[in-house]
């Protein structure tokens, strides 16, 4: 896998099957936004481009942040016709007032007009308005409930089948691992379950961390499961957010139904993908067939890729790389102070993110004269890592010593005078207890930091809104 070259939004625009590496902080809805923008600037239609991210919420914002950048663009052009000043600092809105400035700005009149012709939304919402658009010829039952979870029907099929192999006189296995297990399964299309009764017998029993006829039966009941769940599902008429995306990708790859599919999807010339490394292989099958021959940019970390989860799946993307005609990644961090991603770098220079071929990729620092946090014992480092002191603790005493310790370090910086430079004006203040953010691994944790704390003087609130994951 070649190295990926640096990104110039300012650019030309690249065409083909893009890949463009975004880590954390470097402006990748900036970088989504501002090609929207140059490929409305360019000629195409708002209606012709289309937005696929994970979340509603990063929908949402996405929506929001692509209409105010036409806007921008807009105000920007309408600035230098009538000779009156304007961004000129913003790389897009400087490659966009370069030329044909008349033209452009009656395209981003045009834009904004038509602004909710354009798709961006998750891509579950696209393979839906996808079946919908088919219709008939889609396959799915029109009187289908779609639902986001579908963990109560799990549960019942485990029940259902766990109970019948009590009548049976089966041995008892818990419901637990088989629920777990079958979820997984399910979120999987290419997922195996094994060992199976054939594998165990030629098993090393000396070998085997567990008895393998054992596993076997687990597998047989996981098996069970997942075709019970089905049963449900279609006596039903329930239909699960991984199953709108596999009647997509079949609609789409289907000789009886690509033609109709394709003609559908004519009116889309430029596709961008966010989050990319959260696709799975059917998003992928789905989005390289439809547009695989158009201009189609794929944008996400692939760092975050092991993160399965989340429905990461590597290999999609390693293939996606693989497959695309340019490969960029976004420089330059802009949250982050320069002795921050140096420590970063220092830690993770050489460590690989699920695969061999996907390394740490340091960026530099997008924002000069980004402030430091001076103690009374001069600059802190940016990134430092602290060790309990009892590495052979039990885990209540090692979160114990943990709590006592991040207390200690916030009293020590509160109490001797750090400072950092006013996020609104610049200039140099003393630290407050509101500067500071603690992550933890879990909310049980909280309450003993939070104690600590305040036994040292400092008020804090625990936030329970949800992970930051």
């Amino acid at each position: 896998m070649s190295e990926p070259q640096p990104f110039d939004l300012a650019g030309d625009l690249p065409v083909g099957l893009v890949t463009l590496e975004a880590s954390a902080g470097t402006g990748k809805t900036f970088s989504i936004s501002g090609l929207v923008a140059r490929h409305v600037a360019e000629g195409t239609d708002i209606g012709a481009i289309l937005v696929v991210t994970f979340t509603k919420a990063a929908a949402a914002e996405l929506r929001d942040r692509i209409r105010t950048k036409l806007e921008d663009c807009r105000l920007a052009l309408a600035a230098v016709m009538n000779d009156r000043p304007w961004d000129d600092q913003d790389p897009v809105l400087t490659r966009v007032c370069d030329s044909d400035v008349e033209v452009r700005y009656l395209r981003f009149e045009a834009a904004l007009a038509d602004f909710d012709t354009a798709f961006i939304g998750t891509i579950h919402s696209f393979a839906q308005s996808l079946l919908a658009e088919q219709g008939s010829s889609s396959g799915t039952n029109p009187d289908a409930v779609l639902v986001e979870d579908i963990s109560l029907i799990v549960e019942q099929a485990t029940a259902d089948v766990l109970s019948q192999r009590g009548v049976d006189g089966e041995p008892f296995v818990k419901p637990e691992p088989v629920s777990a297990a079958v979820k997984v399964v399910l979120q999987r299309e290419t997922a195996s379950i094994f060992p199976t009764r054939a594998e165990v017998e030629v098993t090393d029993r000396k070998k085997a961390r567990a008895e393998p006829e054992d596993l076997a039966e687990l597998a047989e009941v996981v098996e069970a499961v997942v075709e019970r769940v089905g049963q449900i599902r279609s006596n039903r008429a329930v239909l699960g957010f991984d199953d709108i995306l596999v009647l997509a990708r079949d609609l789409a790859v289907s000789p009886a139904s690509r033609a109709g599919v394709q003609r559908s999807m004519d009116r889309i010339d430029v596709a961008l993908i966010d989050e990319f490394q959260d696709t799975d292989g059917v998003q992928w099958q789905l989005l390289h067939q439809l547009f695989g021959n158009k201009s189609l940019t794929l944008v996400g970390d692939p760092k975050q890729s092991i993160y399965r989860f989340r429905g990461a799946d590597i290999n999609s993307y390693l293939e996606a790389v693989k497959r695309s005609d340019h490969s960029f990644t976004l420089a330059n961090n802009y949250r982050s102070d320069q002795r921050m991603l140096d420590g970063v770098e220092a830690f993770l220079s050489d460590a690989s993110f699920g695969d061999e071929r996907i390394r740490f990729v340091p960026v530099g620092c997008g924002r000069e004269g980004l402030g430091h946090l001076e103690t009374s014992r001069g600059c802190r480092s940016g990134l430092e890592l602290r060790i309990v002191p009892d590495l052979a603790a039990s885990a209540p005493v090692a979160d114990a010593q943990i709590a006592h310790d991040v207390a200690v370090q916030i009293v020590d910086l509160l109490s001797t005078g750090a400072t950092i430079p006013d996020e609104n004006t610049g200039e140099i203040r003393r630290l407050r207890p509101g500067d500071i953010a603690v992550l933890v691994k879990a909310h049980s944790i909280a309450p003993a930091i939070q104690r600590n704390l305040r036994l040292g003087g400092v008020q804090s609130v625990v936030g329970k809104v949800g992970s930051v994951m």
